[in-house]
């Protein structure tokens, strides 16, 4: 079952009157679909309320492609923490309880992007290796899909539309990577796209207006390259300039991750050390601009940022769970998993 689209934006921030009764117009929907449409209604009520406790942004906003994944009824987010020698667990955060539960193991240092109600688990592993999985909520357990064409590890996961993401560069075991494949969700395909022009072992990347852009990471040398994904038939990946040497206020060279909070913005973190630095990274102004805080994170990142009704939720390594308030424009801490501990 593919992903629902979002009706409109009002809906996504849990703030649409027009919606409570039904009275959109509607796509045609599978049997499952409809069947969590008729219950959007009753829902609706309690979805408000919980995210009055949660202190979820309820007005509007302006979203760009890359909150086409939100759904309201979303309350779990994924993540991978907890390495476990060659393994790491995939974890589940339940919003509403602020409580972690592990649900299986997967490869070490592999990338797990969310869209939607669908979790891809993609490479990871010592060797590196190039397996692509979808973890069944049914079946607690991973479906496989078609592997990538290169094995990588510490890579970058990004989705460009509800029906396709990309893999981008990691290290194969032998050296950083500067490879990009793009993988069709209804077709199970993927399709090489250009390489970057920086090898990089653990950028962000994050899809902001009408580009990908993929930021610093290991190997990345503080740079920023980007992709228009209008002309993704015959684009490239250029290097985007920074406005000057003191642009960047948070170093870009460590275990990153990125997502969206504008149509020109995106907030970049940078663990190193157990403590991730937060940046603004304007795509006009060329600026990285620091936030007054940083935060416990554990080790890594590995882009684990799951956004859910305007607000980015962030699981790191260790387990350790924040949120960025889009309203606020705040991180706050929501949680620490016990599931280290856990069978």
């Amino acid at each position: 079952m593919e992903p629902i689209k979002p009706r409109c934006k009002a809906h996504i921030t849990m703030s649409c009157p027009e919606c409570k009764g039904g009275a959109v117009d509607l796509p045609s929907y599978s049997d499952d679909e409809d069947r969590l449409r008729r219950a959007h209604s009753a829902k609706f009520e309690d979805d408000k309320q919980k995210a009055e406790t949660l202190k979820i942004d309820k007005s509007p906003v302006t979203l760009d492609r890359y909150h086409f994944e939100i759904e309201v009824t979303s309350r779990f987010v994924y993540g991978i923490c907890c390495p476990i020698g060659n393994f790491n667990k995939l974890c589940r955060y339940d919003i509403a309880t602020r409580k972690t539960a592990p649900c299986v193991a997967v490869p070490q240092s592999c990338s797990v992007l969310q869209i939607g109600n669908q979790i891809f688990i993609s490479g990871g592993g010592y060797p590196a290796g190039n397996a692509l999985s979808e973890f069944s909520e049914e079946k607690q357990g991973l479906v496989g899909k078609t592997p990538m064409k290169y094995a990588r590890y510490a890579h970058a996961s990004v989705a460009i539309s509800e029906a396709k993401f990309l893999a981008i560069c990691g290290h194969d075991g032998k050296a950083n990577l500067r490879c990009c494949e793009e993988y069709s969700i209804r077709d199970n395909v993927w399709r090489q796209l250009p390489p970057l022009g920086y090898a990089r072992y653990s950028p962000a990347a994050a899809l902001s207006g009408e580009y990908v852009y993929v930021i610093g990471g290991s190997g990345g040398y503080e740079t920023i390259e980007r992709m228009d994904m209008r002309e993704e038939e015959e684009s490239l990946w250029e290097r985007v300039t920074l406005a000057g040497p003191t642009a960047a206020e948070v170093s870009l060279s460590s275990y990153s991750a990125a997502f969206s909070i504008s149509n020109d913005e995106i907030m970049v973190l940078v663990s190193s050390g157990g403590a991730t630095k937060c940046g603004v990274y304007n795509t006009k102004a060329g600026t990285v601009k620091a936030l007054s805080r940083s935060y416990k994170s554990g080790s890594y990142q590995y882009n684990q940022v799951c956004m859910i009704a305007g607000n980015a939720y962030i699981m790191g390594s260790a387990g350790q769970m924040h949120v960025y308030m889009t309203a606020e424009k705040q991180i706050e801490e929501i949680g620490y998993s016990d599931a280290a501990g856990s069978a």
